[in-house]
């Protein structure tokens, strides 16, 4: 629950491992803003910063660890499935994107390796958090008021729900806290509060990434059909959600796909010198989805698009407009 804030991100595995360490989210506020004047070799600087960050950030139990190019064997079945049925344009939706640098590394494969023009629509559930003075500290929240951090100076006090020893010890307190500082903010203007962008700058000076704030199991009517790939990395798996839930995803993303559109999703591995990707590709087939391409390794949850059939009961009740 008590976690020693750092300047920037956390710069040693031990770091981590202890649990006792949290990067800098105002580090974030910073590096979302940089000068108009800065040079292309401090953009790349900033924007490597900026996922070094994301690597240690969890919020509301989903760990935000992204980095350039983890994602480039599914940018290659992606490039080949776009080439093979010669579209002019891929429109791409790519649920849980973190702070969007594995979309702009899409963009940049297909630039670079077929010469295709794409467009990504990258959909996450937090695009933002907000900072607010509270007496002596400064109190992180999402957009829709849930508190994440209770900052003391060089001390942060998480008010988000711990596994382990740790949260056998400290949940009730992490959750008492978390309740006055939720009636604090709903009764409050919101004066003095600060945004802070989780979008890399690299990607906001992107035209052809559209960001999207939201729950991926919320429909998007706007979305039905819309789309020639839909891609799930590192986000539809059972550490984070029950096999229902995640049918609920697999039932969203085939409406959001136009007809012979793909379905990817993979998951990484990550090793102390490099990471591993599990992927593959399905393509919709009318009610179904038939699975075309594949890495070494499949991810988990294959089993579920295999089987997958279209069905009402695959589409949540609750709608966004």
């Amino acid at each position: 629950m008590i976690r020693l804030m750092c300047k920037s991100f956390l710069p040693h595995r031990w770091m981590i491992k202890t649990k006792m360490f949290h990067p800098s989210l105002e580090r974030l506020r910073e590096l979302a803003n940089p000068s108009a004047d800065g040079s292309p070799e401090d953009m790349a600087s900033s924007s490597r910063e900026f996922s070094r960050i994301h690597q240690n950030l969890q919020l509301r139990g989903i760990w935000k660890w992204t980095g350039r190019h983890r994602l480039e064997q599914m940018d290659r079945l992606l490039l080949e499935h776009a080439s093979a049925r010669g579209l002019p344009q891929c429109l791409v939706l790519d649920l849980g994107a973190s702070d969007g640098i594995t979309s702009l590394d899409t963009v940049e494969y297909f630039e670079q390796k077929g010469g295709k023009a794409v467009r990504v629509t990258m959909l996450d559930q937090d695009v933002r958090i907000y900072g607010m003075p509270v007496r002596y500290a400064t109190l992180y929240f999402t957009a829709s008021r849930c508190p994440l951090l209770l900052r003391l100076g060089k001390i942060g006090l998480c008010l988000e729900p711990m596994e382990g020893i740790e949260g056998v010890l400290f949940n009730p307190v992490a959750a008492f806290l978390a309740r006055r500082c939720k009636r604090l903010l709903e009764s409050s203007e919101l004066e003095g509060a600060h945004a802070i962008s989780l979008i890399n700058p690299a990607v906001t000076r992107c035209p052809r990434i559209d960001v999207s704030e939201g729950d991926m199991f919320s429909l998007r009517t706007e979305w039905v059909g819309q789309f020639d790939a839909v891609r799930a990395s590192n986000v539809l798996n059972f550490s984070y959600y029950s096999e229902e839930r995640i049918r609920d995803a697999i039932g969203l993303a085939h409406r959001y796909l136009k007809e012979g559109g793909a379905f990817l999703v993979s998951r990484n591995t990550i090793r102390k010198q490099d990471e591993v990707e599990a992927g593959a590709l399905w393509r919709k087939q009318g009610n179904r989805f038939v699975r075309k391409s594949e890495l070494d390794n499949v991810p988990e949850i294959a089993g579920l698009v295999d089987r997958f059939v279209s069905s009402l009961d695959c589409v949540p009740a609750t709608a966004q407009p």
